[in-house]
């Protein structure tokens, strides 16, 4: 999931795709994608270059697990979107269910020491979406010229994005990127 969480990712948000009508926003625009176009891109053409021959020991390791693996590397890359509500209150409150002290006072092995396979196997996976999401934002806690380097780069996204009209959304983006790049 780490490995393709951003393949093809097009440099502006979700909610510009969708402002544009750009192709990704048609092509994901089911109820299910919800809205997170980039990360089902990202999903679809990493998967798929995955499932090259060159990759056929990634392929065998993929269908040994019948589908589960594709699903677990789906979701969490799925969960970087954190910019989408909706999917961020998912994961919130997959959070809750697993580790908040009443819901490990109610399973019924008698708390988290004693968890059933099952049980670990779905915390495993939140702990994991958790993991994907600092990774995706990680140049923001390291040293700050790893800082500078990815923030710059961002900055010249959104320029990028400003200059080529791609400022459709009402309160995004809808200024220069230097307006209030350090206020927000």
């Amino acid at each position: 999931a780490a490995l393709i969480h951003d393949v093809d990712h097009k440099g502006v948000p979700n909610r510009e795709l969708k402002a544009e009508n750009d192709p990704l926003a048609i092509k994901y625009g089911s109820d299910e994608c919800m809205c997170s176009y980039a990360e089902w891109n990202s999903v679809d053409i990493g998967l798929g270059i995955l499932n090259r021959e060159e990759f056929r020991l990634m392929k065998q390791v993929f269908d040994s697990h019948d589908g589960r693996l594709r699903v677990m590397v789906r979701d969490h890359v799925l969960c970087t979107d954190i910019a989408n509500a909706e999917r961020r209150n998912q994961g919130m409150n997959r959070w809750e269910m697993e580790f908040s002290e009443t819901s490990v006072a109610k399973k019924p092995s008698g708390g988290i020491n004693k968890w059933d396979l099952s049980d670990q196997k779905k915390a495993a996976g939140v702990i994991a979406d958790q993991i994907m999401q600092v990774a995706d934002v990680s140049h923001t806690m390291q040293h700050f010229d790893t800082f500078h380097k990815w923030n710059r780069r961002l900055y010249l996204e959104n320029l990028a994005a400003y200059i080529n009209g791609q400022n459709h959304v009402p309160g995004y983006n809808d200024e220069h990127p230097a307006t209030n790049w350090y206020s927000s």
